[in-house]
């Protein structure tokens, strides 16, 4: 008991230093710890998910065709989408009931290279780029160029006018912050053999609550009074965290560093979605892919390595938005609704999706509300 209060308490210490958190402002008591050991579970869907429907993207009706969906958000009421399509990449705008609005931004957009993410800014919107940050309207006109400055992250918010990015660079300086009126703030770019490995994400549910997660952190903080405060402690167990194996690389080339990783058993999170209920979180344990539900009220966890739709029958897939009526957001190409095969012939829900999707060629999000 003594080690591990030991621990605890040197945890606490290192993290006072590195994040300037005092005594008063946090306690170790408060930190939580969430295990992400490993499962081979096969769990089908409806123990865990209440109610289940699809929420057509109506882009072929305007002329639009969509790569891969790689992000979803719910801004102010509106569906973005995030989609990939060969060197395309862009954010498109959707009404809650999928019809196609417009187009927000693209990677040809003069004052946005690459973009990254998105947040509600003023009447429109905040877009990342790996060049800088830039405001535009919700109809996707250019107002003005907001930061330029070379990103360290892929993730951000605002708080008032300022920006704070999520900086993968494995440094102490975990966010960077950029104000609108002052000169942008010079931050370097993750190291080049790590960008294959770069993971971040913030969950916004609440008024200004954020929770912050970097695959190069085994603590996801929470922002409070303009500064970072640890949450919650990824625990890996048996297995080293990602941060953990970094640590270790030491001054090894890229070759070297890939191959030291891949030899190295170790957990590393891909998906972590958040709201006042739930966390819902997907990670590699090696080789193998987990999923842990947590509900927070109890603390409950669920762990399951795979799970089966044995509700209508259909997909289940990589869930990517967790709404604050705790539903889960899952695309689903067209393709991969045209190809599933229906194993289960009690259920005629997504056999009827099927066959209206192979006209339209459209995607769906499915739309999960979890017990």
């Amino acid at each position: 008991m003594k080690i591990i209060l030991f621990k605890s308490l040197l945890l606490f210490s290192v993290l006072v230093v590195i994040f300037a958190c005092n005594q008063k402002d946090v306690s170790v008591a408060d930190v939580k710890t969430i295990e992400l050991k490993g499962s081979q579970d096969f769990l089908p869907i409806s123990s865990f998910i209440a109610e289940l429907g699809y929420l057509e993207l109506q882009v072929s009706e305007a002329g639009y065709e969509m790569g891969e969906i790689t992000d979803v958000k719910v801004l102010d009421g509106d569906l973005i989408v995030k989609q990939r399509k060969a060197r395309e990449l862009s954010f498109l705008r959707f009404s809650e009931t999928g019809r196609f609005l417009n187009e927000i931004v693209n990677n040809k957009n003069e004052e946005i290279s690459n973009p990254l993410d998105v947040v509600l800014y003023k009447n429109g919107y905040a877009i990342l780029g790996e060049n800088g940050i830039c405001e535009v309207s919700k109809d996707g006109k250019n107002l003005k160029k907001i930061i330029s400055a070379e990103m360290a992250g892929e993730s951000f918010f605002v708080v008032k006018n300022t920006f704070y990015v999520i900086s993968e660079t494995g440094s102490n300086e975990f966010l960077t912050q950029y104000s609108e009126n002052k000169k942008a703030k010079n931050s370097v770019r993750i190291d080049q053999r790590f960008d294959k490995l770069m993971y971040t994400d913030v969950a916004h549910f609440g008024k200004q609550n954020y929770h912050l997660l970097s695959s190069f952190s085994d603590v996801i903080y929470t922002f409070v009074n303009n500064k970072l405060m640890p949450l919650y402690k990824l625990d890996g167990g048996n297995y080293a965290t990602l941060n953990e194996v970094w640590q270790n690389v030491g001054d090894r080339d890229t070759k070297e560093t890939m191959r030291y990783i891949y030899d190295t058993q170790h957990v590393l999170v891909k998906n972590f979605l958040e709201n006042d209920d739930i966390i819902f979180i997907t990670y590699w344990v090696g080789s193998s892919s987990t999923t842990l539900i947590i509900k927070k009220a109890d603390w409950e966890m669920r762990y399951y390595g795979r799970g089966v739709n044995d509700i209508d029958g259909g997909i289940w897939d990589r869930a990517m938005h967790l709404s604050d009526k705790n539903e889960l957001y899952i695309p689903i190409s067209s393709g991969k609704i045209g190809g599933h095969k229906i194993t289960n012939k009690w259920h005629k829900e997504f056999e009827n999706l099927q066959a209206h999707i192979a006209s339209t060629g459209n995607p769906v999000i499915m739309k999960c509300r979890l017990k």
